[in-house]
């Protein structure tokens, strides 16, 4: 699990933006054999949509093309369900 709390202290010089507290639940294996290690990992597993606090605002698409509901952008979301893996290889 990855939690982070809401982010409510602004800066209205910066125009920020408060957002919401969020938990994701990540899952990580890896499996290692002489000379290697294979690893998987599935983060946001639940596909939870979530907005990330210090990622600024997107000023020239989505919500910012309406008039007045929010004039200077819309915050950036998190990344989606992702799944990864890695192979490492000793020579």
């Amino acid at each position: 699990m990855h939690s982070v709390s809401a982010k409510d202290k602004v800066s209205q010089v910066r125009n920020e933006a408060t957002t919401p507290g969020y938990t994701l639940l990540n899952l990580r294996t890896s499996f290692a054999w002489k000379g290697g290690r294979f690893d998987v990992a599935l983060e946001n597993a639940l596909n939870k949509f979530y907005l990330l606090p210090l990622g600024g605002a997107y000023v020239g698409q989505g919500n910012s093309m309406t008039t007045g509901l929010i004039p200077w952008g819309m915050v950036v979301p998190g990344r989606g369900r992702s799944l990864n893996f890695a192979l490492n290889l000793e020579f």
